[in-house]
Parts: C-alpha cells; structure tokens; sequence
C-alpha cells in the first residue's frame, strides 16, 4: 500500500467521526447543507475571474493556468462544481472521498499547502460578504450559514490538506526514489561502460591472438622445414668436406703419379738423347763402310781388269796359258761377285742409312714432344699443386660451415620450440579472453537487471541512461558476432526502430523535446550506431576483415557520439525538470 493510500485509509476510517463532533457540535448542521448556495453559486463566476487574475500574478502559480491562461474556463468550471459539493453534498464517506480527490490532485501537480491554504481564504472572504447581504435582517440566520460555510469549508480543507500532504510527501518520496535510482542507473551506467571498455581490446587481442597462433604454425612449419634444409645442407656440407678430403688425397696421390710420369718422360728423353747419338755414330760408321766398299769396288774393279788382260795373255800363250787362263777366269768371276756383293752391300747401306735418317727424324720429334709433353706435365703438375692448395683451403672451409650450420639447426630448432610455445600461449589467450567474455557477458545480465529495478520509463532522463546500457548490450553482440562467440543477422542488427531507444523517439509527441537539438542528434547517432553494426556483420559473414574492422571502428565512433547525444539530451531534460 503507498504512503498516500495508508494515509487516507487512517484519516478517513478513524479521525473523520472525531473531525465531524469537533466542527458541528450540533448534528443539525451535517444533515443539510448551506442554503444559500445559489446565491453563492450566482456569484461564483466574478469571484473566480478576480481569484484567477490575481494568481496570474504569482510566478509560482501562472504556470498551472496553461499557456496565456488556456486553462482557466476548465478550472472556473471544476472549481463551481467542487465548492457546490463542498458546501451542499451530505457529509460522508463520497464527500470525504471527493475531497482527499481534490486535495490528491493538487498534490500531483505540485501546488505548494502555503498557496492551497490562501487560495481557500480568498475564497471565504468573497462569499462572507455574499452571506452578510442575504442575511442582512436575520442574525441568526447569519449565524448558522456562516457556521455552515466555515465548518464545512475547514472540514473539506482537513480532508483535502490532509490527502494534499499525503500525495506531497508520496510525490516527494515517489521522485526521491526516481532520483535515487535514477542516480544508481547513472552509476551502473558508468559501470557498465567501464566495465565494457575492455571489449574493444578484447576483440583486438583475440584478433591478434588467432593472427598470431595462425602465423606461429606457419613460422613453426616454416622452422621445421628450415631445421630440416640445414640438416640436409650440413650432411651435403659434411660430404662435400669428406669428397674435398678425398679429392685432395686423389690430387696428391695424381702428383705422385703426374711426378713419376715426368721422371719416366725425363728417362725416355736422355735415352732418346743417348740413342741419337748411337744413330749420329752408327751414321757415320756406314758413312766409313760406303768408303771401304768404295775401295773394295775399285779393287774389284781392277781385279775384274787384270783378269781380263791376264785371259787375254793366256790367250796370246796358247797352251801354256790354259792353266792361267782357268785361273784368270775363276778371278774375274771372283771379282764379278766382288761387284755384285759390293753393289749389294752398297745399297743395304743406303736403305740403312735412309732408314737412320728417318728413326733420326721420329727421334727428334719424339724430343721434341717429350720436351713438350714434360713442359705440359710441370704445367699440370703447377696447376694441380694450385688446385690441390684451393681444395684444401674449401675442405677447411666446408668443415668450418658444417660447424655453423650445426650451430643454426641448434637455434632453429630452440626458434621452433619457442613458435610452438608462442601458439601455444595465443591459444591460450584467445580461451582466456573466451572466459572473459562469457564472465562478461553474465556480469551484464546481472547489471541489466538491476537497471531493470531502477529503470522508470515514463522519465527520459531515466531512459537516456538505460539506451546507454542497452547499447552497451547491442555493441558487445556485435562484437560477439564478429568474434565467433556468438550469431546475428545483419538486417536485424541494422534496424534502429527495433530497439528501446528507437521506439521511444519514434513515439516522442512532445515538439518541445523534439526540438531540443540533442533530441535530433541521438536519433542520427543512433541510426550511424546501427548501420555501423550491420556493415561489420556483413563484412564478417563475408570473410572480409579489413572491412569489417573499419566497420568495428565507425561503430566505436558512432558509440561515442551516441554518449554524447545522450548526455546532452539528459542535461536538458535536467533544465527542463528544474
């Protein structure tokens, strides 16, 4: 039961009977009513206009009489109609219900006891004089209509004063309350908003967080590979060091040979030497051969000559030179062999000395490509000695890099292990900020209702500070949305009569609201708010995150100015109710 009800209920149930013995001692008195009311009544519209008049001139009360006192026929009206109740209607239980009516709904709209108390005595003051002039010869009649006006009038002002203080202090505890929670919905609106700050960095970092777990694995496949390249490269290097070593053995092994080929070249060259100058002495040998057949062809010659005079002689001698006849002719036959032999032995000469003269020729090319062939073994025997310097130096060097490429599979592999660990963490964060979502998401159902306790919506300021959870509410299902942990259509998103704040300014009538300029900014804001979200549901249905991360961002702009709007709009709404 509200304070103004239990007040009425006490006042009306035990002290009325007590009000009615102490006013009217005489019961006479409660029965009827003041008999003079036409006269009263007659009289009512003068005194009404001067009483009007004259709270026109009240600052505190001209604004009850309506805009250049539009009201003031509807009040003269309403105030004949309560003063012929008061003055004439029975005494009870409807009358002291019409008059706590009356004084409930002065109560409502403000009117201070002070002025409800003065208003009462200007009115009693102008129909005293009324009763005087009716019972100007009858005192006693004077008597009892004024005993009657001014008990009923006081009675009416107990029941109406009293039902006047009643709604007073309910409207006063009433808008207390919708102060207090009023400032409660302020304070968990700033909570809220605090609370929910970390939203935008939620979605951040659990952006970055899937970013980074998604480049880990691909830098940890990337380590493997490169650990598993180096490896391969140090066992190539290995082997390469292991074929330079080779290499230089077969190189020196080569010179050994290369060394002993140009010490045979160098033998083979002095034999040919040595034989050359077998061949220049054998040459001249046949040389004094060719003279001594010269001379055994001239003996023979002379031979063959003197066995011819001598056969001539035998001849001449007859018989007696028979016998040296025969003699001479076995020497010429003797000397024709000579010749023959002489002649034979000539020409093997010749064919020796021409075959001398041509194994001279092949010796002396055979000199000349021993020469050549040991210039060209020195030649390779330089170079190999340079190669194998050059090979020794890239074995080394290959031992060297097999070295370092250990050393770096050791740190790729450490780098993996760390990517692992780096992806690790990311997916551990993006659990976490998963955690911190759902937490969050239960701490607002818990601020929402207890906003909905504090909530008034018949007071715009009251609703300017609840738009501003409800978007707290809008913004983290958007981000929900775009974040995985959550679903919503874009269309739905995007229409800005669907919410509180939508249906509220589209059902404002008051021109005196709509033309607050903060009153037309809340509404573009507002609009900005939803677009923005519809766009980053698309943009995230999609798959298209750059764009649904501008989106986000207009969104968190729009959100701002919507504060904005907002907080201007309750500031004039404070100025108004002032």
């Amino acid at each position: 039961m509200s304070r103004a009800a239990h007040a009425e209920t006490a006042h009306g149930e035990r002290t009325i009977p007590a009000i009615l013995r102490s006013l009217f001692p005489d019961s006479r008195q409660t029965d009827g009513g003041l008999a003079d009311w036409p006269a009263v009544e007659a009289a009512m519209p003068d005194i009404l206009d001067r009483f009007y008049a004259s709270i026109a001139e009240v600052t505190a009360l001209k604004d009850h009489l309506g805009p250049d006192g539009s009201r003031v026929p509807h009040l003269k009206a309403a105030q004949i109609h309560h003063w012929q109740r008061v003055l004439t209607a029975p005494l009870d239980d409807a009358y002291a219900a019409g008059s706590r009516a009356v004084g409930t709904t002065h109560g409502r709209i403000g009117l201070d006891v002070e002025w409800y108390l003065v208003a009462y005595g200007r009115l009693l003051l102008d129909v005293v004089p009324i009763l005087v002039a009716q019972y100007r010869f009858s005192r006693s009649g004077l008597t009892e209509a004024l005993q009657t006006l001014i008990g009923r009038t006081f009675l009416d002002l107990v029941l109406t004063q009293d039902a006047l203080t009643a709604q007073i202090s309910a409207d006063h505890a009433t808008r207390t309350e919708q102060l207090n929670n009023l400032a409660s919905l302020r304070s968990l609106t700033g909570s809220v908003s605090n609370v929910n700050a970390i939203t935008d960095t939620m979605v951040a970092v659990h952006r970055n967080s899937h970013r980074t777990a998604e480049n880990s694995q691909a830098v940890s496949s990337a380590a493997a590979e490169l650990v598993a390249s180096v490896e391969q490269i140090s066992q190539n290097s290995d082997g390469a060091a292991r074929d330079a070593e080779e290499t230089t053995a077969a190189l020196g092994t080569g010179m050994t040979a290369v060394q002993a080929v140009s010490d045979t070249i160098r033998a083979i060259a002095e034999a040919t030497e040595e034989n050359a100058t077998g061949l220049t002495a054998l040459r001249e040998a046949s040389e004094q051969i060719g003279d001594f057949l010269s001379v055994i062809e001239t003996i023979s010659n002379q031979t063959n000559l003197l066995a011819l005079n001598a056969t001539i002689e035998a001849a001449r001698a007859g018989n007696a030179g028979k016998g040296f006849a025969v003699v001479a002719s076995e020497v010429k036959t003797l000397a024709a062999q000579a010749a023959n032999a002489t002649e034979d032995i000539a020409r093997r000469i010749e064919t020796l000395q021409a075959g001398m003269t041509g194994i001279q020729d092949s010796m002396v090319r055979s000199r000349e490509a021993v020469d050549s062939g040991q210039e060209t073994i020195e030649r390779a025997t330089r170079e190999m000695d340079g190669v194998t310097v050059r090979v020794d130096a890239v074995s080394r060097r290959m031992v060297d890099i097999s070295g370092i490429l250990q050393q770096q599979k050791a740190s790729c592999q450490e780098i993996a292990e760390s990517i692992e660990q780096m992806a690790d963490l990311a997916a551990d964060n993006r659990n976490r900020i998963n955690d911190i979502s759902l937490s969050l998401k239960t701490s607002n159902e818990a601020f929402l209702e207890s906003a909905q306790g504090w909530f008034d919506a018949a007071d715009s300021r009251s609703l300017c500070e609840m738009a501003k959870i409800d978007h707290v509410m809008f913004k983290n299902r958007v981000l929900d949305a775009v974040l995985g942990t959550g679903s919503w259509d874009a269309n739905e998103a995007g229409d800005s009569q669907r919410c509180r704040l939508g249906r509220w300014y589209e059902s404002v009538a008051d021109e005196n609201l709509r033309a607050i300029p903060a009153f037309e900014a809340v509404a573009l804001s507002h609009r900005d708010v939803h677009a923005a979200a519809r766009d980053a549901l698309t943009a995230h249905a999609e798959n298209d995150e750059p764009a649904a991360k501008a989106a986000l961002s207009g969104l968190d702009t729009a959100s701002r100015d919507l504060f904005d709007a907002l907080d201007a709009l309750a500031l004039a709404l404070e100025d108004r109710a002032a």
